[in-house]
């Protein structure tokens, strides 16, 4: 069921910080929503469906907390049930 609840920083206390992308969860779904948000220009913003085959690497190439490296993006099982948002400093959060 979906829900109400807005992803915002209203919704912080819900986020759960991850040390690394969970690659292995990741698996647990075939496709997902990956919606990019460029940090200035909502225009730019750009909505995707895309299979786990393809996500995984793109995510190890661009995103690496330890150099504080990553993507605004916000990754969405096509059930809405699991969340997982990126920021451009590398770090994660499960929602």
């Amino acid at each position: 069921m979906l829900t109400a609840d807005p992803i915002n920083l209203k919704s912080l206390h819900k986020w759960n910080r991850l040390d690394a992308i969970p690659y292995k969860a990741l698996e647990k779904f075939e496709d997902y929503y990956l919606l990019y948000i460029h940090p200035i220009h909502t225009y730019k913003y750009r909505l995707f469906l895309t299979n786990q085959k393809d996500l995984i690497p793109f995510l190890k190439v661009r995103i690496n907390p330890d150099r504080l490296e990553g993507v605004d993006l916000i990754l969405s099982s096509l059930d809405f049930s699991e969340y997982i948002i990126c920021n451009h400093d590398g770090e994660i959060y499960t929602l």
